[in-house]
């Protein structure tokens, strides 16, 4: 068979000679003349393999080549097809989008998209408030609706968006793929690698290599304008990424569409941003994002500067990391290594307020900080039901920082003293704080959680206390994570706070168990006398005992000069007669108490006295109402934040 016959068997053309092969256009393969009515007739031939011999110089293409179910189009590893300036278009998709493909392939080629001389990037203006495939995305394939897709041994060069955008695309394999990325149009951003949409499952995305100037692979049930489908994703592979100063390894975004059974492993990159994130993402969105089984496993990463042209960082990025906003059912972390060269500034791990997570699993982790800094390997401020952390190594270069294990909280503030301190106010579901950045220790599970009220549980009828406000204020004023110690007592005497009592022990115990899973003692807060109102001699010789009391707590904290701020006792008092009113008892000394506070924190450096006047208390005539020990928690704050400032140079 003559080597003419056999290029017309096999539906390709001579480029570059004007001849044709079975009756379809030539090929010109030089980089000037237009290809894509030739390489388009091959696909629309019916052949179930087009072939791209390699050209002169390179393919040029004006328009996105369409594939129809049972097809590959195939290239050598560096045949290059460009896409010509101002086209604005894909350069590969699925022709039958609306009613589906099956068996489609996309092998070999260097494709690029020449970004500069294309539309600049309309989705970070997101200017399309629908989705169309016929508007200009700037992507280079674009595939939605296949059911068995291949794409292998692929270059991505530069997009002005995603590399390779999947949507309802089904039992897929992505693998062997370069992502050479050396321009972009306008920023360096929103320039994915390999992109899902809603309605992606049973996928397997296997060694891809090169730095993308945002995720590496996007996983996003949600994503808005950008996405021609909102919706469940689930059973997702993903085995081997590796780059350097690459902006993300993997995201993971829901606002609602479930995402599940996601595996992330082999990874290695330095990144600028995150190694693998759950993301929420879309503030505007009430519903919270829906993740379940997801795993991190057998991966390195390390930090990495974050080009110029994106201006300064304006947050830490945790290496592996989980936004407010996510509901995770189980999330494991295993063989996560870490070695940081470049910054100290992010955590291995964080979990964010208000993330939510039922179970999470982390071991076989290690990390070795190489940088100046204290490097920090778990940051859980959100809400975990079981934490299981297992084995974690980790070292120090000579000359560098040192390693926490974990920093939960930023601002650590101690509550200590009587019932008006745990609070009794009446709780109801529209009249709770917002704590999303306040947390408080929880002694049982030795860790920190979510503060969710009653924060000081000292009785089964405890209720609304001056600790949620409080904690509010002071993470809103510094934008911090704040950390309450509960330890208050309702009904006990200044006697059992006094240094070697019970009350004052158990104190000084759980602030040190607290403080060691991470944070700086910023303050305590002290509000208790009633129960010395009642006696002349406990009341008269109150200030004398709370300033020793207060040395030695300072002293036993290794906190010589933190805060110290005491309440005054509630001046409805003068009206309190007992709570049995057949048996009526004498005024409490309240003003006397009240006395012995101003005269105690006169003597006692960085202290203040938050006042009382103006607030309410319940039925009871003992306990401030709800409205009252909000305003009271708010004094404690603007008291706390004088003294700060004070202290500062």
């Amino acid at each position: 068979m003559s080597l003419m016959k056999m290029l017309a068997l096999a539906g390709l053309g001579i480029f570059g000679l004007g001849l044709r092969a079975g009756g379809l256009p030539p090929l010109y393969g030089d980089g000037v003349h237009d290809d894509t009515a030739a390489i388009q007739a091959r696909l629309d031939s019916g052949l179930s393999c087009v072939y791209l011999p390699p050209p002169a110089k390179e393919y040029l293409i004006s328009k996105a080549l369409e594939m129809s179910s049972g097809q590959e189009l195939r290239l050598d590893c560096f045949t290059t097809v460009r896409l010509a300036p101002n086209s604005g278009c894909p350069m590969v998709v699925n022709r039958h989008y609306k009613t589906g493909d099956r068996d489609i392939a996309v092998t070999g080629g260097r494709w690029e998209y020449d970004n500069v001389l294309q539309p600049s990037n309309k989705l970070l203006a997101r200017l399309n408030k629908t989705y169309s495939r016929d508007v200009d995305r700037g992507c280079i394939f674009i595939f939605d609706k296949v059911d068995r897709l291949t794409v292998r041994g692929v270059t991505f060069a530069n997009p002005v968006t995603y590399s390779c955008q999947l949507t309802r695309t089904t039992n897929f394999t992505i693998e062997d793929i370069i992502f050479d990325f050396t321009k972009w149009n306008p920023k360096p951003i929103n320039m994915d690698g390999i992109h899902l949409d809603g309605g992606c499952r049973h996928g397997r995305i296997v060694n891809l290599r090169g730095r993308c100037f945002d995720d590496m692979v996007a996983i996003n049930a949600n994503d808005g304008v950008c996405s021609a489908y909102e919706g469940e994703i689930s059973d997702i592979e993903i085995d081997g990424l590796h780059a350097e100063q690459t902006h993300r390894g993997v995201r993971i975004l829901s606002t609602g569409a479930p995402i599940r059974n996601v595996s992330v492993r082999n990874v290695r990159i330095s990144t600028y941003r995150n190694l693998v994130a759950l993301t929420h993402f879309f503030p505007e969105r009430k519903r919270r994002g829906v993740f379940e089984n997801i795993s991190i496993c057998d991966s390195s990463v390390s930090a990495a500067p974050q080009p110029k042209e994106l201006g300064g960082k304006w947050r830490p990025w945790p290496m592996v990391w989980v936004e407010n906003g996510c509901d995770v059912g189980q999330l494991i972390i295993d063989g996560v290594c870490r070695y940081e060269k470049y910054s100290a500034d992010d955590p291995t791990i964080g979990i964010e307020p208000g993330a939510k997570i039922e179970k999470l699993i982390i071991r076989n982790c290690s990390q070795v900080n190489g940088v100046g800094g204290n490097l920090v390997f778990l940051s859980q401020r959100g809400n975990v039901g079981t934490m299981e952390l297992g084995s974690v190594s980790m070292r120090s270069d000579k000359g560098a920082g040192g390693c926490v294990l974990r920093h939960d909280v930023d601002d650590v503030y101690l509550l200590i003293g009587q019932s008006n301190m745990a609070g009794r106010g009446v709780l109801t579901p529209h009249n709770r704080v917002d704590t999303l950045r306040v947390r408080k220790w929880d002694e049982e599970r030795c860790e920190w959680i979510e503060a969710v009220e009653p924060i000081v549980a000292d009785r089964t009828y405890s209720g609304a206390g001056l600790g949620a406000s409080f904690g509010r204020a002071m993470a809103d004023a510094d934008r911090t994570v704040i950390g309450l110690v509960p330890a208050a007592d309702g009904g006990t005497p200044l006697a059992r706070w006094m240094p070697g009592k019970d009350l004052y022990e158990r104190a000084v115990d759980r602030t040190r168990a607290a403080l060691a899973s991470g944070g700086r003692l910023k303050g305590i807060l002290w509000h208790q006398g009633c129960a010395d109102a009642g006696s002349s001699e406990t009341a008269t010789n109150y200030a004398a005992r709370l300033v020793v009391m207060v040395r030695q707590l300072r002293k036993d904290l290794v906190a010589p000069d933190v805060p110290f701020v005491a309440g005054e006792l509630g001046r409805f008092l003068k009206d309190f007669r007992g709570l049995d009113p057949k048996h009526p008892m004498p005024e409490l000394l309240w003003r006397t108490v009240n006395e012995q506070i101003h005269q105690a924190v006169r003597e006692i450096p960085n202290a203040a006295v938050v006042s009382s006047e103006g607030l309410a208390s319940k039925s009871d005539i003992l306990h401030f109402d709800t409205p009252s020990v909000r305003a009271l928690g708010l004094r404690y704050a603007d008291a706390l934040k004088k003294i700060q400032s004070a202290k500062k140079p």
